[in-house]
């Protein structure tokens, strides 16, 4: 049987599908994340998605507000940079012996 994708939606006639997705019942707006949401609310109120780092986003049909990368590509960089060598500094133990 083929699963079926979480579906959901608001009485304002937004739906979206995904379990991280998140909507805000006072202003409508969705959010990719529930990260995204919590930027635009401060203070019990909202801001505008725009002036919060956030940018227009469609997933599969569905717009909604995002990070520019979700996150995503500022996960790649850190496991590359893990991936490479580092430059040995004075504060590391391993020592390189004269071959002489």
């Amino acid at each position: 049987m083929k699963r079926r994708p979480f579906e959901a939606g608001c009485r304002c006639g937004v739906r979206w599908n995904g379990l991280n997705v998140a909507h805000c019942g006072a202003c409508h707006e969705t959010f990719t994340s529930p990260n995204g949401f919590d930027a635009h609310r401060r203070i019990g109120e909202c801001r505008l998605p725009s002036e919060c780092g956030l940018e227009p986003k469609n997933r599969a049909g569905n717009y909604m507000w995002g990070f520019p990368d979700d996150g995503r590509l500022a996960a790649r960089r850190n496991e590359e940079e893990r991936a490479q060598p580092g430059p040995v500094t004075s504060n590391d133990t391993h020592v390189e012996e004269d071959p002489s």
